[in-house]
């Protein structure tokens, strides 16, 4: 089925009839590129992220009948969608989140969750967060660290910078996520920064280091977040 066919019709309806279909299936939907790309669409449809141009374009062809059958315009049908999405998406982050981000497609979809869907991300955050409080370096040479993938890593230094990372504009693209928000949850984060400190090699140091870049720094002197100091203390400690 194109993906654009969610829009043909209500999207109320839709997001009765399919889109919690989709969201309930999401710990099966993200171990294939087919199934991601289906969540992406509730999200961030015809992303170039996550979409080629050849799939765009065959999306695109739909575009002449939607025009047709829908008053609405495409920013509203595709807020309702996203949504309609998002409680359940997120609600599979909390419980599925941090195992899920372990896999290269699975911090994908994670991370354009956190960013992109709508509502209170405390508990996904929360979940996202504790395992980066785990012993470092891992006991278990099969589960390694979550700093030590480097897809997991990256999900962070995302999630930190509150955005992707444009090379066109070499500048972070906002999204609606809050790094205050992510901030308070900051206990965690202390934690795994001091362990970093103490435990890490040169190498991590500068990589945990590098998801705290000037324009994060100064975010974060700026926001009102409780402990920002504490945190920006643990931040800068990983430079002596």
């Amino acid at each position: 089925m194109n993906p654009d066919t969610l829009f043909y019709s209500d999207t109320k309806l839709t997001a009765k009839s399919l889109v919690s279909d989709i969201t309930t299936h999401a710990p099966t939907l993200i171990n294939t590129p087919q199934g991601r790309r289906a969540l992406f669409y509730l999200l961030v449809p015809r992303s170039r992220r996550h979409f080629t141009p050849a799939q765009i374009a065959i999306i695109a062809e739909t575009d002449p009948i939607r025009g047709k059958t829908s008053k609405k315009s495409v920013v509203v049908r595709e807020g309702e969608i996203r949504a309609a999405a998002s409680e359940g998406l997120l609600k599979f982050v909390e419980e599925n989140g941090a195992e899920a981000a372990r896999d290269t497609g699975g911090s994908l979809v994670v991370l354009e969750i956190m960013l992109y869907a709508d509502g209170d991300k405390s508990s996904a955050m929360q979940s996202l967060l504790q395992p980066l409080a785990s012993i470092y370096p891992s006991e278990d040479a099969s589960k390694p660290h979550p700093i030590d993938l480097p897809h997991t890593s990256r999900m962070y230094k995302y999630l930190f910078l509150g955005g992707h990372f444009s090379h066109a504009s070499k500048s972070v693209i906002r999204s609606s996520f809050s790094l205050s928000a992510f901030a308070s949850a900051f206990i965690s984060i202390v934690e795994f920064l001091q362990r970093i400190r103490e435990e890490g090699s040169a190498d991590e140091k500068r990589t945990v280091k590098g998801w705290f870049g000037e324009d994060v720094v100064e975010r974060l002197k700026k926001s009102e977040t409780k402990g920002r100091n504490v945190l920006l203390d643990k931040i800068n400690a990983l430079s002596l």
